[in-house]
């Protein structure tokens, strides 16, 4: 196994590159950053007003962010004339790495983080490229120890490549897909559009959006095992789970639980606060996925609704599994109108459409989207559930069928990386788009 001090060197260099080749302005505003951290870890202990300091960074590190945001939104309503909304893209790592960086000060400030280490293991930590795109946020301790404990081998690589590609097909094959048939009516949906035209293309926005993040997920999971490190997963099965609570734990797992972190005591399912608590948690993990409007307006909505349903859980141990099943498509469904939307009137818009406000339930004109993307919204739609790992689990317990399925998955993840290629060869525009980071 190298050793720890050995890689540092290697990763960073790695990084720097991932970042440049993406966005050199973002990069070097994190570069910026990471000196800074640097900086205060270094002489955090002589300084006297700490609070003072580390609410200054926060702040800094908060703009930076919002900076970023914003030059970058600009640069794609620029360059690709097929975006709807200047507002709905973040260069490629920031949303991550800013709030690795806010965590990171918060750890120094507490003391949980020792202030004796260089710029080397700052910069390893925050531009650690096999997560930086989407994830797990883990705290400085987390990954030191993920490094101490790596071990490289032919499995660990083999894994990895198996994961990075069904990852890579999630993005490429299925997000990919349903965005070149319904990008253009995300967020620019009219009277003109039917009640079952509204439906569809809210459900194929968040099955876009579920697999972007999943398929990120997978990838920076599958990178990091190539290198022998083992990081946790960021997203499970919540999108058409059915339940509240379960989206709560399942959905981007280590940025929800860290702003739960910072709730905990309003957070005892027990207690009327746990409501509040729930959605000012969501409040914010809607602002760090998009800072506008509309996305805190999606947050308290679906803090609210997954609020309730703790509390009630509590309160009422029997719930129809009905009643829980249609409290929670409301909820997701009309909160992803807004996520969808460029502004609080295009959401409200949104959800009215949803009601029925449209020129009526459905037309010929529908048929189109879906001969166009039915069946990949439905493969999606059954994936996202998770019922196919099940199945795989199921059958495997036979072992010549176990056999079996261990031959054909090699020829079905060769078959899925060529597809990938060609995918991403004949479509450059929209796959560019998206790989710079959609959140």
């Amino acid at each position: 196994m190298i050793p720890e001090k050995a890689k540092q060197p290697a990763f960073i260099i790695i990084s720097m590159i991932f970042l440049a080749v993406t966005d050199i302005i973002s990069a070097v505003g994190m570069i910026i950053s990471a000196l800074i951290i640097s900086g205060y870890a270094r002489f955090s202990v002589k300084v006297r007003k700490k609070r003072i300091l580390f609410f200054l960074l926060t702040t800094i590190f908060m703009l930076f962010y919002i900076l970023c945001f914003v030059s970058f939104s600009f640069y794609n309503a620029y360059k690709f004339k097929n975006v709807n909304s200047i507002l709905r893209f973040l260069p490629v790592g920031t949303a991550f790495f800013y709030l690795q960086a806010i965590r990171l000060t918060a750890g120094i400030y507490k003391g949980k983080v020792q202030s004796a280490f260089d710029v080397n293991d700052v910069l390893d930590y925050l531009l650690f490229y096999p997560r930086l795109v989407m994830g797990p946020v883990m705290t400085y301790n987390e990954h030191k120890k993920m490094l101490s404990c790596g071990k490289q081998n032919l499995e660990s690589i083999g894994n990895g490549l198996s994961l990075f590609t069904i990852g890579l097909s999630k993005k490429v094959l299925i997000a990919d897909t349903i965005g070149l048939v319904f990008a253009p009516l995300y967020g620019n949906l009219s009277q003109d559009n039917t009640m079952l035209m509204s439906w569809l293309t809210v459900i194929a926005f968040a099955l876009e959006i579920f697999f972007i993040l999943s398929g990120y997920g997978d990838m920076a999971k599958g990178i990091a095992m190539c290198y022998g490190f083992d990081i946790a997963v960021s997203y499970k099965n919540p999108l058409l789970s059915g339940s509240l609570s379960r989206f709560n734990d399942e959905w981007n797992i280590s940025v929800v639980s860290w702003f739960k972190s910072m709730f905990a005591p309003m957070l005892r399912p027990e207690k009327s606060s746990y409501i509040s608590g729930t959605i000012l948690v969501w409040i914010l993990v809607g602002m760090w996925c998009r800072p506008v409007p509309q996305m805190i307006i999606w947050g308290a909505w679906l803090g609210l609704w997954i609020g309730l349903d703790g509390y009630l859980r509590v309160k009422f141990s029997r719930i129809p599994s009905v009643v829980n099943g249609v409290v929670f498509f409301i909820a997701m469904f009309f909160g992803w109108a807004f996520f969808s939307a460029d502004s609080i009137a295009e959401g409200l818009n949104s959800v009215g459409l949803l009601l029925g406000t449209g020129t009526g339930i459905a037309s010929s004109a529908d048929l189109y989207y879906i001969r166009s993307a039915g069946l990949i919204l439905i493969i999606a739609a059954y994936v996202s559930v998770g019922n196919f790992r099940t199945l795989i689990k199921h059958v495997r317990r036979v072992s010549f069928i176990s056999k079996a399925i261990d031959f054909l998955s090699v020829i079905m993840l060769v078959v899925l990386l060529i597809l990938c290629i060609v995918v991403i060869s004949t479509n450059i525009d929209i796959t560019s788009l998206q790989v710079k980071g959609v959140i």
